[in-house]
């Protein structure tokens, strides 16, 4: 398995960090060096997912920031359920929202995603967490309008799909994302 700094591609995750006495999941992207984005700022405190309990929130953040030169939004798992940071990516004109993730509930993450994607007119990537307490493997892209064009799973747990970034342009001016705020 290759070190992180081996990788010839970009990779757009998040990991704990700690901040004096601060416990923060931050995103980040890894091309030629790491680059913080922002830190986790919505949390779940249910059964499985107490992470309200283990991390401190970070400040409400939610603006693009470019990798490769290509607008891109990052929604870290339970804040992909806020379509309004959705749209507000949108609104900034990033063509690409990425979604880390570690979830279970295949039915209700797909919807969220689908949503991402049409309220925004961005492409989704998102990944997720394969392994215990039913984390699925189920990662995709979403197109801008909302459809699921390729997609990952525990069998299948890499692929690889092109997308044209001029489509997401176009989205933003069609329904719902022309409707100002």
């Amino acid at each position: 398995m290759p070190k992180l700094h081996e990788l010839s591609t970009t990779v757009i995750s998040t990991r704990l960090i700690q901040e004096g006495d601060l416990r923060l999941n931050q995103a980040f992207y890894y091309f030629n060096g790491y680059q913080p984005l922002r830190n986790k700022h919505y949390f779940p405190n249910e059964s499985g997912f107490y992470e309200a309990r283990w991390f401190h929130r970070g400040e409400k953040n939610f603006k693009v920031f470019k990798v490769n030169r290509i607008s891109t939004g990052i929604l870290v798992c339970s804040e992909l359920m806020f379509n309004e940071i959705a749209r507000h990516y949108g609104k900034q004109n990033a063509l690409i929202i990425a979604v880390p993730r570690a979830t279970t509930d295949l039915k209700r993450w797909k919807v969220a995603l689908q949503m991402a994607a049409i309220v925004s007119g961005s492409y989704v990537l998102s990944s997720n967490r394969v392994g215990e307490i039913g984390f699925n493997g189920f990662g995709c892209v979403v197109s801008p309008n909302g459809d699921i064009i390729a997609n990952t799973s525990k069998s299948e747990p890499f692929v690889t799909v092109e997308i044209d970034l001029k489509e997401a342009e176009k989205a933003k001016t069609t329904y719902p994302r022309y409707i100002p705020e």
